[in-house]
Order: structure tokens, then C-alpha cells, then sequence
């Protein structure tokens, strides 16, 4: 395993640093990917408006056997999005959607999202999944 950090996050002033597993393979342009784990987790967060459209999205491809959602909370100190019982709570609801795929298949479903979902805010995350099963 590697003690090297590789920058994953280029959005703000102080870039998130990722401690490199066996599984993270250090990318051209100085982020991290995960093409050596056999599994991701893919986080999508949804803003309440596009949840349905991203729910049939998700549905409609052929590529996933299925997926999870669940309902949630975003906090943060830019309101700019917020209505005004949003502002006042502090809070605004949100849809999680996980689905579990290998790292060819998110690379794929990634690139459609950002073209078939474009103008949809939605945030995403992949995470590298070290073990997933069923118990009966």
C-alpha cells in the first residue's frame, strides 16, 4: 500500500487529499481513479425537483440491475439555493440514489449522466466498495 496523496477534489482553495490504496491508481492529471477496485459505490445527490426525472434515468438503463434511494438533508452555508423555510432551518431536502457497479460501468454512466442529465445540479461520488454480499 502507498503513502503517496494524490489530489481527488479541484473545486475549492484547499484540494482533499486521498490516501492511495491498492485499489487507487494515480491518473495523467494528478487526480486518483479506481480502476484496479472491482467494485464502486456510486453516490448520487439530488436536488427534490429532479428526483423523479433521476429515479425513470436510472430505471430506463439497461446497464443496472437496480439501485437504492433514500431521502436527506443538505446543510450548508451557501443559501443561494435555498427557499425560505430552507434558509431558516438550515436545511434542504435532498434524494440519495446509491448504485453499486464496477469502474467501467460508472466511467459509462457518468459520462451519460453528464450528457442526458446536464443542468440537473446533481452531485456525485464513487467510493471503492471492499466487500458487498448477501446473507440469507
Amino acid at each position: 500500500m502507498s503513502n503517496e496523496t494524490y489530489p481527488v477534489d479541484r473545486r475549492g482553495p484547499g484540494l482533499r487529499q486521498l490516501r492511495v490504496s491498492e485499489h487507487a491508481t494515480p491518473q495523467s492529471d494528478g487526480t486518483v481513479g479506481f480502476s484496479r477496485c472491482p467494485l464502486l459505490l456510486l453516490t448520487l445527490n439530488v436536488r427534490p425537483d429532479a428526483e423523479e426525472m433521476v429515479v425513470d434515468w436510472l430505471l430506463d438503463r439497461e446497464e443496472l440491475t437496480g439501485f437504492t434511494s433514500e431521502k436527506a438533508y443538505g446543510h450548508s452555508r451557501e443559501h443561494g439555493g435555498f427557499d425560505l423555510v430552507e434558509q431558516v432551518t438550515g436545511r434542504q431536502r435532498r434524494a440519495l440514489f446509491h448504485v453499486q457497479l464496477s469502474a467501467e460501468e460508472a466511467e459509462s454512466l457518468i459520462a451519460a449522466m453528464r450528457e442526458e442529465l446536464k443542468g440537473a445540479s446533481l452531485r456525485y461520488r464513487l467510493t471503492p466498495i471492499h466487500d458487498a454480499g448477501v446473507i440469507e
